[in-house]
């Protein structure tokens, strides 16, 4: 029992102090270089970006693991869809507002149906940090995606069977 219980702690202290060993807390307090990181960031980000259209743009209805349900939305309804914001405000208030709620909920049951899709971990996910065209872009990761989010999604088209991103953008709301 004492030998059982001396090599318990012998193992019990060596697994202690390996962890202790390896573990590494880095803190860096030097922000001289915060925006020229900032701006290889977004230069990084850039050109991850695909030179294509996008090939499916919906909101996210259900989430398991990294495979995502979208409800395809028809942005062919919808005439503000790739809009700035100045121009989809100046053109909503151009209209009556008649028009604006008919509009509103023609673009809301504009949809194309379900899909899924598979996220892979590695590829990059993209969200605007605000609504204005030159607002900056950061990394996000799969467990940002929630139910009720908008992406945009490009395809890996060597994957022919399912629908696999190569890219994925978040759309900007508040």
């Amino acid at each position: 029992m004492k030998k059982t219980l001396l090599l318990l702690t012998i193992s019990l202290l060596t697994v202690v102090l390996v962890w202790c060993s390896t573990s590494e807390t880095t803190t860096n307090t030097d922000t001289s270089n915060n925006n020229s990181t900032t701006t290889e960031t977004n230069i990084e980000i850039a050109s991850m970006k695909p030179e294509s259209a996008m090939d499916i743009y919906g909101k996210i209805i259900a989430t398991e693991g990294n495979e995502f349900t979208l409800l395809e939305v028809d942005t062919s309804k919808d005439p503000t869809f790739g809009m700035a914001p100045a121009d989809k405000k100046a053109y909503m208030m151009n209209l009556s507002q008649e028009q604006r709620m008919a509009l509103k909920d023609e673009i809301r049951n504009a949809t194309l149906g379900n899909v899924k899709i598979m996220i892979p971990v590695w590829i990059p996910v993209i969200v605007k940090t605000a609504s204005w065209p030159e607002a900056e872009e950061v990394m996000w990761s799969l467990a940002d995606m929630t139910v009720g989010s908008y992406i945009s999604v490009w395809y890996n088209q060597e994957v022919k069977d399912r629908n696999v991103a190569k890219y994925v953008k978040k759309s900007f709301t508040k």
